[in-house]
């Protein structure tokens, strides 16, 4: 999702994304968590701890 390929409302229906709550509450707040994720996306990682 960090790559962008596809958005969090795609990830839950495929069952890559799951929470527990009101769906209703998570609609709600789909635009902003999937701008986070595109940001968290942009951030440079290491392949694997020192």
């Amino acid at each position: 999702m960090g790559a962008g390929e596809y958005g969090a409302m795609k990830a839950m229906m495929l069952g890559r994304l799951s929470f527990s709550g009101p769906y209703g509450e998570a609609m709600g707040n789909m635009g902003p968590f999937g701008n986070f994720l595109l940001l968290a996306g942009k951030v440079p990682g290491a392949a694997s701890c020192p």
